[in-house]
This record gives structure tokens, sequence and C-alpha cells, in this order.
């Protein structure tokens, strides 16, 4: 089953005024490629380039700001970077949410992280969206294929009645269309 693309949100107010430290949020853990390679270069190079004028301070695992009140977090101030699975948020960013919701019909991330930071940058209704909400669009990510881990073998539609899943966000759990199930792939 597939989770929907991501977005990395920057606050517009207050990143360039300030020189004290600034706050880069993201709820994957701090080993976790996106957090270890984007994030902390991110830092870095930030300050390289500011010559230490602004200087991030890169919060994992939820440590700062859980996934739920990224976008909450950023837009008043409490981190100013974030990573944001606008799944967590359906209501407060609609146009976003359309473009991840297009992950369930394609099986490759590059193209849906590519296809969703193209609209994010260019599509003039989420461009407004973000505006509205205070932030500014820094880029799209997908996820491969999520596979089920189960006691008992699953492999088709009929394998899950009866059984409870624990998913990642609401249109994953709410999901149970017939094109979801045709993804359900068996661990091999």
């Amino acid at each position: 089953m597939k989770l929907k693309t991501s977005i990395l949100v920057l606050a517009v107010c207050g990143l360039g005024t300030a020189a004290a430290g600034q706050n880069a949020n993201h709820f994957f853990a701090e080993r976790h490629s996106m957090v270890r390679g984007p994030y902390v270069e991110f830092a870095e190079r930030v300050a390289e380039e500011t010559n230490g004028e602004l200087n991030f301070t890169v919060f994992s695992g939820g440590s700062l700001l859980p996934p739920a009140a990224s976008l909450q977090g950023v837009r008043d101030g409490v981190a100013q970077v974030t990573y944001h699975a606008g799944t967590y948020t359906p209501s407060e960013l609609p146009v976003a949410n359309l473009i991840g919701n297009f992950a369930f019909y394609n099986t490759d991330p590059m193209v849906m992280a590519f296809a969703s930071t193209e609209f994010g940058l260019t599509n003039e209704s989420a461009l407004a969206e973000w505006k509205e909400n205070g932030l500014v669009f820094g880029g799209g990510y997908s996820t491969s294929e999520y596979y089920m881990m189960c006691n008992t073998p699953v492999a088709t539609y009929e394998d899950i009645q009866g059984k409870r899943l624990r998913m990642a966000g609401g249109l994953v759990a709410l999901c149970r269309t017939c094109r979801c199930r045709a993804r359900l792939n068996p661990i091999k």
C-alpha cells in the first residue's frame, strides 16, 4: 500500500530576520536518510552560506513537533522548517493533498516526488494555499510501497477480513477501494 506524498514547508516570516538559532523539525528518526542528509546538511550549509548569522538546530523523531502538529508548529513559529505529511491535515491543505492522493495510482516514488514538487512549486491553487497558511513550499517526497507485516500470510483482500490494520495517516487508513485491494503485495 502506498503512502501519499509529503512536503517540506518553510515559514515565510522571521526566517531571515533573526540572528538567533532557528529550528528545523522532522518526525522521522535521526538516523533516517531524510534527516541525516537533507536536514543536517541543510543546517550546515545555511550556517556556512550566512557566515554563521543563521543557524538551525535539527530536531528529529517528533522531539519538537509530532507529525500532526508540524504544519501548525511552523506556522506558529515553533519551527522555521519542517517536513509535513499532508495526510495529517487534509482540511488545511486540500489542494496539496490532491497530488498526494495520486500516489495510490502510481508505483514509482521518484515520479511522485517530482510530480508533487512540480505541483507545489507551480500550481496557482497550491501556491495560494501555501501563502494562506503563511508557508513556502520547499519540495515533495513520496515513499515506496508499504508491505504488511503479519503473523499469518496476507495476500488477498479476504485475508485481511477481521484483522486490525495500523496505518500512517488518515487517507491510507480510510482507503478501501478496489484499486488499493489490488495493491496488496505479499512479502515473498
